[in-house]
């Protein structure tokens, strides 16, 4: 899926004075993970807060956590390994698969 693609500052890219659109599956993985539930007003249920994770280890609730905010956001994991804090591997895809 094309969308705004965003600086590793998380800044808004732009080039020639324009947005820059691209594929942005990772940032949107990313965006997913680190933002807690309530930072985005206009969707306050949106978000893991996966930072949480290193002050405790509920993995178990954290893997539910990650799978339906993906689901959520329109996207299907294929393979999620989160066994051991600071370990995380997602594989993941569009669900409808029309990026």
């Amino acid at each position: 899926m094309k969308d705004i693609l965003l600086n590793e500052d998380g800044s808004l890219m732009i080039k020639d004075g324009d947005f820059v659109a691209g594929e942005n599956i990772i940032q949107q993985q990313a965006m997913l993970l680190a933002t807690h539930q309530g930072e985005f007003k206009h969707s306050p249920e949106v978000g893991v807060g996966i930072s949480d994770l290193l002050l405790g280890e509920e993995l178990l609730e954290y893997r539910h956590k990650i799978r339906n905010q993906f689901a959520m956001d329109g996207l299907k994991i294929n393979k999620l390994e989160l066994y051991d804090i600071g370990n995380l591997k997602i594989d993941a895809e569009y669900a409808d698969n029309s990026s």
